[in-house]
């Protein structure tokens, strides 16, 4: 009788975290979604900045959000907070966009800084596979500090 008292005490304590756990995943995509539309529509870039330190807070199931509004929004301050969001989440998932940025001439050289770092950051990007590719951004650069940066990751 006490064994079986003290399997329901387990399942009823592994039931209430199975659904805390769900309601933190409803309340994190939520949040998630209400900074990203703070960050997508907001002018002040003060306030912006606020939603992209919120974001790179949010664990990495907001990614796949993040990586969808980056190839949606056509408003540049956005993008670019978006690259700095990315390029700190340390979400191999974000690989793709962060090289796309570095082939692009028309991002800042603060976003392309930013991309370095994230890919610098990511275990599986300096591997032989990638460092062709590198090598073949490091060419595109007109930057010198992206250019050391990129550098640095080749090394």
């Amino acid at each position: 009788m006490k064994t079986l008292t003290v399997l329901m005490t387990v399942f009823a304590l592994f039931s209430s975290e199975v659904v805390s756990a769900r309601e933190v995943n409803v309340a994190s995509a939520g949040k998630a979604e209400s900074l990203l539309k703070t960050l997508l529509q907001e002018k002040d870039d003060a306030v912006r900045e606020k939603a992209v330190e919120a974001l790179v807070k949010l664990d990495n199931s907001s990614t796949p959000l993040l990586l969808n509004a980056f190839r949606q929004t056509k408003n540049r301050p956005a993008k670019e907070a978006l690259i700095n969001v990315l390029s700190r989440k340390k979400d191999e998932r974000a690989k793709k966009v962060l090289y796309e940025v570095l082939k692009d001439a028309s991002y800042s050289e603060k976003a392309k800084e930013q991309a370095v770092s994230g890919l610098s950051e990511l275990t599986r990007v300096v591997n032989r596979s990638s460092v062709e590719a590198l090598k073949r951004l490091h060419e595109l650069q007109k930057s010198e500090r992206v250019k050391t940066k990129l550098k640095a990751c080749l090394l």
